[in-house]
């Protein structure tokens, strides 16, 4: 099952000139995935079952996760900032982030130019103008589960 290269004997998958690490692109990559650098493999094993554990199991979505972070983050900072004084320790810098006028402005009318958009269409297709659309939403929400409790609320 092994053959030599250059000197050496490494185990060929399914025969193939190449080893296995060389088809995995041979670099930090490879070394992740056929956990040659453990501590590092085990560490993004242990973030996905975090991840899994966190928005499958305890059915926790992505946002409060966001939201909860942000939350630490900003009662760190306080609690940082108001200590400092007291253990003689630098304040913590914040870099200041500079937004031209002109770059705002863009961005917003963007994101209302797309609002205004998508509202647009939910419009006509609300309004049975686009009747296709209007007959696929119509037969999509039929079957969900969530519309057919609340027409057993409403009717």
């Amino acid at each position: 099952m092994a053959t030599t290269m250059h000197g050496h004997s490494a185990p060929r998958l399914f025969g193939r000139e190449r080893t296995l690490h060389a088809a995995l692109g041979g670099r930090r990559a490879a070394d992740i995935i056929l956990w040659r650098d453990k501590k590092e493999s085990a560490a993004i094993l242990a973030a996905a079952t975090a991840a899994w554990g966190l928005f499958e199991v305890a059915e926790f979505h992505f946002l409060t996760l966001v939201c909860y972070a942000a939350m630490i983050g900003m009662l760190v900072f306080f609690i940082w900032t108001n200590a400092s004084s007291f253990f003689n320790l630098p304040v913590p810098r914040i870099p200041e982030t500079l937004l031209s006028e002109r770059a705002t402005r863009q961005a917003i009318q963007d994101g209302h130019r797309r609002l205004s958009r998508l509202v647009e269409t939910l419009y006509y297709i609300a309004c049975g103008k686009d009747i296709k659309m209007f007959i696929l939403v119509r037969r999509q929400s039929s079957h969900s589960v969530c519309y057919q409790k609340l027409q057993k609320i409403c009717f």
